[in-house]
């Protein structure tokens, strides 16, 4: 890779304001490449920073597949990527095939985009598989949720939408763990066939914050942050 990452000038061209105010002036005193090593090395950075190299390199790393992306750092165990070693942005339900009741769960990795199988109701974060301590939450009229063992709504967020008893998310729940605090969305594709979990997860902002006012960590923040 040389220069710096093409995600600074788009941002800076279209992005949020305050997003565009704080990229402007970071190649300033960062090194791109530094910024971009230290991602792939799986070290922490603030947000603008991590922001600048998942943006720049993840779509590279999918395009170019498992050769580039086995270089990455990381373990390879049932909560890592096999592929890259990234922890899961979120996890979702396949369209079930012909012969089974439901689809698989399939984990959806926030450094390459590779997926792996993962077994329902355990945590991807601690691998916590007791019902009890993994609680479901869900918008209200939300048939996704319907099939987990722990359901509690999501009330009083989402305006008009839950007068007229309708889901702005319909396919989208929070999966939770009470052993390690830690969240995802799970996609659910029976739901929604034509979602695009990467995408769809972004726009469930309000799911977010749900999980975060009562205590809950996202096992991976997402491109925004969030």
């Amino acid at each position: 890779m040389h220069g710096r990452p093409s995600s600074r000038p788009v941002t800076v061209a279209a992005g949020p304001q305050k997003l565009r105010e704080a990229v402007a002036g970071r190649f300033h005193s960062n090194n791109p490449l530094e910024l971009v090593a230290a991602w792939i090395g799986g070290e922490q950075q603030d947000l603008v920073d991590r922001y600048l190299a998942r943006a720049s390199v993840s779509p590279v790393l999918e395009a170019l597949g498992a050769d580039i992306a086995s270089s990455c750092i990381g373990p390879r165990d049932e909560q890592h990527c096999p592929t890259c070693g990234g922890l899961p942005q979120l996890s979702y339900f396949a369209v079930a095939s012909e012969d089974l009741a439901a689809g698989g769960r399939f984990l959806l990795c926030s450094r390459c985009h590779s997926t792996w199988g993962y077994a329902r109701m355990t945590c991807p974060g601690c691998g916590e598989d007791s019902s009890s301590r993994l609680p479901i939450f869900n918008e209200e009229g939300n048939a996704s949720g319907e099939r987990g063992s722990v359901v509690r709504g999501l009330e009083g967020r989402l305006g008009d939408h839950r007068k007229e008893n309708k889901a702005v998310f319909p396919h989208i729940r929070i999966e939770a763990c009470e052993s390690c605090r830690g969240y995802l969305l799970n996609i659910d594709l029976l739901a929604d066939p034509d979602a695009v979990p990467i995408v769809d997860e972004i726009a469930a902002l309000p799911l977010d914050l749900y999980a975060g006012e009562r205590g809950f960590s996202k096992i991976t923040p997402n491109l925004m942050g969030f």
